[in-house]
């Protein structure tokens, strides 16, 4: 074997080896991916359950945009929060997006551990197996009443809860106030309206 030819042979192999290099390296990279995105799909949980996604649910950017969605979380939150068992995390968690729906003076009358102890308290006094929040409704858009008052933007709704106590049915009227603070409708107080006794 001449010289000319050790070089072709030597130059074959270089490129061979090469070759190899560059399969292995991508068949690591796309095992690589591969098992990356494994590991996303076991990290990454999608909520199912009502309480998965109140729970995950991002009160910045998927804040409510009118008065009645407003209502309509804080009615699903407590709903979730009286008629479910939770863990302590979840429980504090809901009770914190209660609290962004309220106004700032509504936020500093009732505090995050005011909150909790006395709803606590309530869900002691009140276990989901003697009372539960069947339902909860708002009257329609066009009774709501709107006001400016020295600037401020305000709105007056009714909502209610259907609520089973033991044997009884009861449906629970509320007057909500709404505010609007940094262009969002905050909750600014409720007004207990006559609650009516359901038959059976």
């Amino acid at each position: 074997m001449n010289r000319k030819e050790k070089k072709k042979k030597k130059r074959g192999l270089i490129t061979f080896l090469i070759l190899v290099v560059l399969v292995v390296l991508g068949v690591l990279a796309v095992y690589y991916q591969y098992m990356k995105k494994l590991q996303l799909q076991d990290t990454v949980h999608t909520p199912t359950t009502e309480t998965e996604k109140l729970v995950a649910k991002d009160m910045d950017a998927g804040y409510p945009e009118t008065p009645k969605e407003v209502i309509k979380l804080f009615g699903r939150i407590n709903q979730c929060i009286y008629n479910k068992k939770l863990s302590d995390d979840d429980f504090s968690t809901l009770v914190g997006k209660l609290r962004v729906l309220y106004c700032e003076s509504l936020q500093k009358k009732n505090s995050q551990d005011k909150m909790e102890s006395e709803i606590s308290a309530e869900k002691k006094k009140y276990p989901p197996k003697k009372r539960k929040i069947i339902n909860y409704s708002i009257e329609d858009e066009n009774k709501f009443q709107y006001k400016t008052i020295d600037g401020t933007e305000m709105v007056y709704l009714k909502f209610s809860y259907f609520v089973r106590t033991d044997d009884d049915y009861n449906t629970v009227n509320w007057y909500a106030i709404l505010v609007k603070e940094d262009g969002k409708w905050r909750i600014r107080e409720f007004n207990p309206l006559e609650s009516k006794k359901q038959n059976q």
